[in-house]
């Protein structure tokens, strides 16, 4: 859909018991998607982005805040999958 914000929704932490399922949702706009992944890193997270936007769906995956793997539904994966999500805005 034409128009349309890009999103993504952040990991949840196995390790902490106060995280509820399903993270956090919201618009690139709001946060920049650099800045969500920073966020990730700094706090160590476990889990997955998924990103959806016009041009591209996928999710990128975190082990202990480090990237991990990442993957698009057009079948893309590793480090160009990893540099089409990141350019989206």
């Amino acid at each position: 859909m034409p128009g349309a914000a890009t999103r993504a929704t952040t990991p949840t932490s196995a390790s902490s018991p106060t995280t509820k399922p399903g993270g956090i949702q919201g618009s690139l706009e709001e946060m920049p998607l650099t800045e969500l992944l920073q966020g990730v890193e700094f706090n160590q997270k476990t889990g997955h982005v998924e990103i959806e936007a016009d041009a591209v769906k996928g999710v990128i995956e975190f082990q202990a805040g480090n990237p991990w793997d990442a993957r698009t539904v057009d079948g893309r994966q590793g480090e160009e999958a990893m540099r089409v999500l990141l350019r989206q805005k």
